[in-house]
């Protein structure tokens, strides 16, 4: 089932005004799951997170104290949903190529209590050996 959360913001809102909102409902996390290959990336998920489900360490990086399958997820109106994916694809464009050749892809989650971001991503790289040898095809 899946289940939207009702915010009193609409797509003329700030993207401050959406995180304190989300905040005020009880989640302290956005979680945006995303792929690509082939010259092509996208957004495969968008997904709020409560807040005692993940923590962030003293050096900024955020952890899900439930396994990823436990979530209860709740998503986002569509319009709100597509200033949280503009502002992912900002972030998404700086750092390792996650869309290009053999792809890649990741999670980034967003504190909704001060925009923190930590970015969890990973690139396929395929590597290549290369082999000579000689002979002649008339012996």
């Amino acid at each position: 089932m899946r289940t939207e959360l009702e915010l009193q913001v609409s797509a003329k809102s700030s993207l401050s005004d959406i995180l304190f909102n989300i905040r005020l409902a009880g989640y302290g996390y956005v979680c945006i799951e995303y792929s690509g290959a082939g010259d092509s990336g996208s957004i495969d998920d968008v997904y709020l997170i409560k807040k005692e489900n993940a923590s962030q360490d003293e050096e900024g990086i955020i952890n899900l104290n439930v396994s990823r399958w436990d979530l209860d997820r709740i998503y986002l109106p569509s319009d709100v949903r597509d200033i949280i994916e503009k502002t992912a694809d900002s972030v998404l464009d700086g750092g390792a190529d996650w869309y290009n050749n053999d792809g890649g892809g990741g999670t980034l989650l967003i504190c909704t209590e001060d925009g923190h971001y930590y970015d969890d991503r990973y690139v396929n790289i395929v590597s290549q050996e290369y082999y000579s040898e000689t002979g002649n095809v008339l012996k």
